[in-house]
């Protein structure tokens, strides 16, 4: 549950503690090393003291007890996706912050984006979440640690959406709405839309047609964020070259933080 510290002169609220899942795509994990971010993101890289991370690979089961750990973040080093931006703006804001992590394939994501899936299969997307049994991978470690779910960051693929462009707006509001049911009736959800088209071939041609459905499904519990300017507007440059993976999660983290007036 969200805990809100102290109000200050400004109206701005300090929150003690924010809990928000990452999940998606390959760059909701750790995808690029800090070391080749590059100008004013190299000041994303350091200890976060009050920042704690789980995460999880989709790909691999069964889960094991260390998935299941959040640990204090440290980005003075190694590899880095959507948290780091996410961090380097809230750490600031909330006295603790925890981000649970959960990302697969793009092969996955292309044919289990829906949610009506059936749970019964370890590598579907859905399961590692969550499931009726209460062990999916996000449940467990808000149990372990009496937490609960205030935000969610999904980064959606390119190509992984345009698969199902026919079905996405139901799938998103399907998806948006059983992690609503399941976890908290008020999560923010917070997502990317689709860089525009640059070239539409085949696995392109859909594109547009799902950018208007991410907006024409987005509530008042919804945000979204645009990513047109960042890069060169390459697909795969916004979400796995280092300096616009950085960028990604500042969006994210910013979005977030006005959401919240802190």
């Amino acid at each position: 549950m969200l805990n809100i510290l102290l109000l200050n002169v400004r109206n701005k609220i300090k929150i003690e503690t924010l809990t928000g899942a990452i999940i998606g795509q390959s760059n909701a994990g750790r995808r690029e090393n800090v070391a080749s971010m590059t100008g004013q993101y190299t000041s994303l890289k350091k200890n976060y003291t009050n920042v704690k991370t789980a995460l999880r690979n989709g790909q691999t089961y069964p889960f094991v007890d260390s998935d299941l750990i959040l640990n204090q973040y440290n980005a003075s080093s190694g590899y880095y996706g959507a948290e780091l931006g996410i961090s380097n703006v809230l750490s600031s804001k909330v006295t603790n912050l925890n981000l649970i992590q959960f990302f697969v394939g793009s092969n996955d994501l292309k044919t289990n984006f829906n949610p009506n899936l059936s749970e019964s299969t370890h590598n579907q997307y859905y399961y590692g979440i969550w499931n009726s049994a209460g062990t999916g991978f996000l449940q467990q470690v808000l149990t372990n640690y009496g937490l609960s779910l205030d935000f969610v960051v999904w980064i959606q693929g390119e190509q992984d959406a345009v698969i199902n462009s026919t079905t996405y707006e139901t799938d998103l509001s399907n998806f948006k709405g059983i992690l609503r049911t399941h976890f908290n009736s008020n999560l923010l959800f917070v997502y990317n839309q689709l860089i525009t088209p640059f070239n539409l071939g085949n696995s392109e041609s859909g594109k547009n047609a799902i950018r208007l459905a991410q907006v024409n499904n987005q509530t008042t519990k919804d945000l979204i964020i645009n990513m047109d300017d960042i890069g060169t507007g390459d697909q795969y440059e916004v979400h796995y070259a280092p300096n616009p993976l950085a960028e990604l999660g500042v969006r994210f983290g910013n979005k977030i933080k006005t959401y919240y007036n802190i």
